[in-house]
């Protein structure tokens, strides 16, 4: 019995001539009736609901983890390296096994394909030469002289980064499966558009770019329009879990479950689609206003009213701070608006939440709710429910390592996803930390649940303190150094005391007669390059100009009367008359 076939005597209808049938509802009408259809139904939920899509992606993502190998061997490094590069590839075949509840693949084996000659066995790589594709064969011509169609080889190609695994679209899938011994056969309904691409009937219009990288048994099969039968053991097929009441040939499509609870999101989607329109903004009306001399309608020219609103609307359109005047009251009338009261946004969240329980997908997960307290358990139980995807996960994982393995003629090894423990782990974490706190169990046990090396850490510890020592002894060296220089004479000068005196007396005197500015920057300079030379200048300045000070003042006394004859700078007694040089 498959997905679809249901007995409708089960429901006596009969019995229902009375009232409407209750398990016979509009969204029954619209169900599918076969495997194909409901793909197309999958499809159709999956890219027009974005929180199902959103979910259905977080759950495929939180399975896929770091890709692992128990034994090294030669070529371990090489493999786990080619598996990661089709990581995206998992992830996406766990999405298929989610939406459509099955997910086909094959492995692409790279090879170069040789054209050789049929008279003289001369051969040609097909990328490298140009040939007609004729009748779904390769014509060229030869240096013998032969022209026509030429025999074709395809040979391994052993690049590993060429391998690559290919998802077929459930849709184009055709199972004949045995009951009693429970093999199936897997058929390929060719996509028209693999088919249109190198020609309908063979034509030279053919891609060479895509005739070289399709397999030649694809080709005779498109040639004898027929479906392709794969070997057992050159397709793999994940699929979801069902009863054994129903079709064992595919995995029951856990979207099936939504289909009805879909469509009744669509009509609610509709419904508050049609509330935006039409109750988001009010609908205004202006009449005229009621006075006590009667009816409006008699006093006005409704004409004129009409053209005076209008009017006054455009200007207000224009200049919403006009002030309007008109001769008669008016009234203004809001209909709608009543969206807030009609919304039905909780309905559809409510919708939501009931199909995230259909799939099985934890609404905590999705909205990002977890609490301290319902993490590990609610963790748990949600990756034992999804164990049989991490299975076909891995099986999916070793059938492709073991494809590239005797491909490239490694040994073959076993691989396997990283196990997710995430709930188990939380505890055990930090217990382990606990108890290497307490030396009950080495660090290295302690930290290798978070993919981290004890010894290697200390390792680095070390040799980061010995960087950061040797840091901080040059900067040491280096302000001593600094220190050392800014006490001694800078740039050549003068280190005896005396002779730093006699030197600051000469350039104090010349820096007196400079124009301010000049002088200024002459002694930011001097700071810069000779501090100690600077300051033994800037003193003898201030004593000139304080001794200048004074003999001014002496000078001014002795022409009022006031005091004796001046001196200068020496003692001297100074002639009356005689005016100190200007500092």
């Amino acid at each position: 019995m498959s997905f679809f076939q249901y007995d409708m005597n089960i429901f006596n209808m009969d019995k229902c001539a009375w009232f409407p049938h209750q398990f016979f509802d509009i969204a029954s009408t619209y169900l599918p009736r076969d495997i194909q259809k409901t793909f197309t139904w999958c499809e159709y939920i999956y890219f027009n609901n974005g929180p199902v899509r959103s979910a259905t992606e977080r759950i495929a993502q939180y399975f896929i983890t770091e890709i692992k190998t128990n034994q090294a061997k030669s070529n371990s490094d090489n493999l786990i390296k080619i598996l990661n590069k089709n990581k995206k590839t998992f992830l996406l075949r766990a999405v298929d096994t989610l939406v459509y509840g099955n997910s086909f693949a094959i492995v692409y084996l790279p090879f170069d394909r040789v054209l050789l000659c049929p008279k003289c066995g001369f051969e040609a790589r097909a990328a490298k030469i140009e040939y007609l594709f004729q009748k779904y064969e390769f014509h060229t011509t030869c240096k013998c002289g032969y022209r026509g169609r030429f025999n074709v080889e395809d040979r391994k190609n052993k690049n590993p980064e060429k391998i690559n695994m290919v998802r077929i679209d459930p849709k184009t899938i055709v199972i004949d499966s045995s009951y009693f011994s429970g093999e199936s056969e897997y058929y390929w309904k060719i996509p028209k558009e693999i088919i249109d691409q190198i020609g309908a009937s063979g034509s030279s219009g053919a891609s060479h770019f895509i005739l070289n990288s399709m397999p030649m048994n694809i080709l005779d099969a498109i040639k004898e329009n027929k479906n392709f039968l794969f070997n057992s053991d050159k397709i793999d097929h994940m699929k979801n879990l069902s009863i054994a009441g129903v079709s064992t040939d595919w995995g029951f499509p856990l979207y099936l479950n939504i289909i009805k609870l879909s469509f009744y999101n669509t009509i609610l989607r509709r419904a508050n689609e049609t509330i935006a329109l039409d109750f988001c903004v009010p609908f205004r009306v202006l009449s005229p206003g009621h006075t006590a001399s009667g009816d409006p309608l008699q006093l006005y020219n409704m004409g004129a009213f009409v053209s005076e609103m209008e009017n006054m609307i455009q200007k207000h359109r224009v200049d919403p701070a006009t002030i309007q005047i008109t001769p008669f009251p008016i009234q203004y009338q809001a209909f709608g608006s009543e969206k807030k009261a009609i919304d039905l946004t909780m309905e559809i969240e409510k919708n939501n939440m009931e199909m995230m329980e259909g799939l099985n997908f934890p609404m905590e997960m999705y909205k990002n709710t977890l609490t301290a307290q319902s993490f590990p358990s609610m963790l748990r139980l949600f990756e034992n429910t999804w164990e049989h995807l991490v299975s076909g996960l891995n099986d999916s994982l070793q059938w492709y390592a073991n494809h590239i393995c005797d491909f490239m003629g490694w040994e073959r090894i076993p691989v396997s996803f990283t196990k997710v423990t995430l709930a188990d782990d939380i505890e055990k974490k930090q217990l382990l930390l606990q108890l290497a706190s307490a030396q009950q169990v080495s660090w290295d046990n302690a930290l290798k649940p978070y993919n981290v090396n004890f010894l290697e850490e200390q390792e680095n510890i070390a040799k980061q303190n010995r960087e950061m020592q040797k840091i901080t002894e040059d900067m040491q060296k280096k302000i001593m150094e600094d220190q050392q220089i800014s006490e001694q004479p800078q740039g050549g000068g003068p280190s005896n005391p005396g002779d730093i005196l006699a030197q600051a007396s000469q350039i104090a005197q010349t820096f007196l007669t400079m124009p301010y500015e000049q002088r200024r920057v002459e002694l930011m300079n001097l700071k810069q390059n000779y501090p100690l030379l600077h300051a033994a200048v800037s003193q003898v300045m201030d004593d000139i100009r304080s001794k200048s000070r004074s003999q001014s003042g002496q000078q001014a006394m002795m022409q009022s009367g006031l005091t004796g004859p001046m001196t200068n700078p020496q003692g001297q007694i100074m002639p009356p008359g005689q005016m100190i040089p200007p500092g």
